[in-house]
């Protein structure tokens, strides 16, 4: 790699890179947090013309790592957070790549949490859940459709 450095010293440089960064796949991991039930359920509650097809939950999988929000922004491996909670994934899409490196997303991550826009006390069921994560980060966070 070959780097120009830009601004003095002593304070911290930034570096812009002219050859181009490594690219990594970022998924979207789609769950149903009511393992089958809301299709029957609301079938009998709400009527055939109304059926809810899944409660979804959905978390960034990049970096080995998958990306939710819940109590805050959390990551852990795919493996760990799937066997915690004892579901899996009913579909995972391919949203494209991103030159993002762990270290920088989850720098945004952190900003994100604590200026509380994705805090700890920061969750809604209808206007900031784990959708609404998975949607800015991909968008804002990773960079993607850049």
């Amino acid at each position: 790699r070959v780097y120009c450095l830009r601004g003095s010293f002593p304070t911290a440089p930034s570096y812009t890179t002219i050859m181009s960064r490594p690219s990594h796949e970022v998924h979207l991991a789609i769950y149903d947090l009511s393992n089958g039930m809301a299709r029957s359920l609301s079938a009998q509650f709400l009527g055939p013309q109304h059926v809810i097809d899944v409660l979804p939950h959905t978390a960034l999988v990049v970096f080995g790592k998958e990306y939710f929000f819940g109590r805050g922004i959390e990551w852990c491996h795919p493996q760990e957070f799937r066997a915690s909670r004892g579901i899996h994934p009913i579909e995972i899409q391919l949203l494209g790549h991103t030159t993002k490196t762990a270290a920088e997303f989850e720098e945004w991550c952190r900003l994100q949490a604590q200026n509380g826009r994705f805090g700890m006390e920061s969750y809604d069921l209808l206007s900031r859940n784990c959708n609404n994560f998975s949607h800015d980060a991909a968008l804002e966070g990773l960079r993607l459709g850049r």
